[in-house]
């Protein structure tokens, strides 16, 4: 799984508004200038001025042995970058990628997420798209799911639990990794696989890579790890409908309140009960454990802060098989507030992107205008 290290980068993606004219872009430009009369915003310097990295320099440092990025997993490459280039600075786009500006200030993601707009979009998934639009096309035939797409939705035992927890929700039945039986082995092999796309996603996704222009071999091995997780959960959805219609011949009949998430998207659609499946699992099982981990850490060096959760939680599940319900989760204050604290302590991912639709006003800390890419960036402070 990826280290976990705080930071945040904005993607600066090659996107229509950016491949402006000259002229375009000086009219583009200069009407926003005119929208803004803050004084941040009219001393701000243009975004090609912002620190980057020089990419005939960078190509050796990535590629060539010897290099200082050579080799290197995410979290590492991202601090040997930030000491070079500093704590601001532009990775220009490397074979087909797009360019990307990275920043480690607190003030500038508020920025960000306050100019994201009602659907985010978040980069990062390309090849899982490429598998769903392109490899598998036969398969999914335009239902790309929730995690590849943007804008609006058209072994650990931690990790083992975490699946188990996950596949109750998305497949229905638990798998059996916490105990034997006769599906371990499949289930065993669904987990690795989970874990090596989430370290291939690193490489594809966010290291120089050509797949975009050709088939690289490490492209292929995406494409079988994502080709074996569309078989197993196929197996197991396939399961879970001969169950659901033994169960519907018998006369078992369940309040909606009582139907599984699979039983419902089931109504809807197989496909789409396979994909949402699929989407739940490989972005539910790496973030869960993560998230519980970084929330016991935090407790067990914290041992009067645990108390103080264990007698709220005591009043809202006096016993053991006290039900945890929708209702139950929202007299529980001191619990949220662990979890959110525990997230700013450890973070979930490495790096966190995002691709702004519009300008997104002044930052706190200086400035640069967006004058290369009016719609794709706003401006960017210098820390």
């Amino acid at each position: 799984m990826l280290k976990i290290r705080s930071g945040i980068a904005v993607a600066h993606k090659q996107v229509a508004a950016v491949s402006f004219s000259g002229q375009q872009r000086r009219q583009t430009t200069a009407a926003a200038a005119l929208t803004r009369d803050d004084a941040e915003w009219q001393q701000a310097r243009p975004f090609r001025q912002v620190p980057r990295a020089n990419l005939i320099s960078l190509i050796p440092k990535m590629f060539m042995p010897g290099g200082k990025y050579k080799n290197k997993d995410l979290a590492d490459l991202i601090m040997a970058m930030r000491e070079d280039y500093g704590s601001i600075h532009v990775v220009p786009g490397i074979m087909g990628g797009p360019p990307m500006l990275s920043t480690r200030n607190p003030k500038d993601f508020e920025v960000v997420f306050r100019h994201e707009g009602t659907w985010p979009n978040r980069p990062g998934a390309d090849a899982l798209l490429y598998h769903r639009q392109t490899h598998r096309k036969d398969f999914f035939q335009g239902v790309e799911g929730v995690a590849p797409t943007q804008g609006k939705a058209s072994i650990r035992n931690l990790c083992s639990w975490t699946l188990e927890s996950v596949s109750v929700v998305a497949l229905d039945r638990q798998l059996g990794l916490l105990k034997e039986s006769n599906k371990r082995i499949e289930a065993t092999k669904l987990f690795h696989l989970l874990e090596d796309f989430f370290k291939v996603s690193a490489d594809l996704e966010l290291k120089p890579s050509a797949w975009r222009m050709f088939k690289t071999p490490k492209l292929m091995k995406m494409m079988n790890i994502l080709d074996t997780i569309l078989y197993i959960i196929s197996a197991y959805i396939d399961e879970a409908v001969e169950r659901l219609e033994k169960e519907a011949k018998e006369g078992v009949v369940r309040p909606v309140n009582e139907q599984s998430v699979l039983e419902k998207l089931l109504k809807v659609d197989k496909k789409v009960a396979t994909i949402m499946a699929m989407d739940m699992l490989m972005a539910g099982v790496d973030t869960t454990s993560s998230t519980f981990t970084g929330v016991m850490l935090c407790l067990a060096k914290n041992p009067e802060k645990q108390a103080i959760l264990r007698e709220e939680v005591m009043k809202i599940l006096p016993h053991k098989d006290s039900d945890f319900t929708e209702e139950s989760m929202k007299n529980v204050p001191y619990l949220r507030a662990s979890i959110k604290e525990s997230h700013r302590m450890y973070p979930l991912a490495v790096m966190n992107a995002r691709v702004l639709n519009r300008d997104s006003g002044s930052w706190p800390t200086g400035s640069y205008s967006s004058s290369q890419a009016p719609s794709a960036m706003g401006a960017v402070p210098i820390t």
